[in-house]
């Protein structure tokens, strides 16, 4: 988000909350953090003004956000997840973004929809991993 110009830390953290609705809520203990990695690595920069941190990123920074759109989705959730072959990494990929469009479109009764579905979803491998977590102890 602040490839689009320099920004205080909140503003991108309102950005992302509005396109992920209800789905996702960011903690200014989670994104400052961040930030401030970013800065370490020489990804961003930032000045005060108003009495006010303002991000702005850098050249590395851009190259960075360069680098990670060259690769596709599927090589990034591989990387990240190194999910075994029975679970496809598409599957896991596609899944994620239909959520954030659906988070993205703002329509609150398909998002409720989503939430419900994922929460059951959730209680579903759940309960998988207690039946595994019981043939395992037979």
């Amino acid at each position: 988000m602040l490839s689009n110009g320099p920004s205080y830390g909140n503003n991108p953290i309102g950005e992302m909350e509005s396109c992920y609705g209800e789905f996702r809520r960011l903690s200014l203990g989670s994104v400052y953090p961040t930030l401030q990695m970013l800065e370490e690595e020489g990804y961003l920069t930032t000045q005060q003004l108003n009495g006010k941190r303002v991000y702005t990123i850098t050249d590395t920074g851009r190259e960075l956000l360069a680098d990670r759109s060259e690769q596709s989705p599927s090589d990034s959730a591989q990387e990240i997840r190194n999910l075994p072959p029975e679970i496809s990494e598409n599957t896991v990929t596609d899944l994620s973004a239909s959520v954030m469009l659906i988070g993205c479109s703002r329509n609150t009764a398909r998002m409720s929809q989503v939430g419900e579905l994922l929460e059951q979803l959730k209680r579903d491998i759940h309960g998988m991993l207690a039946e595994k977590s019981i043939e395992d102890d037979v």
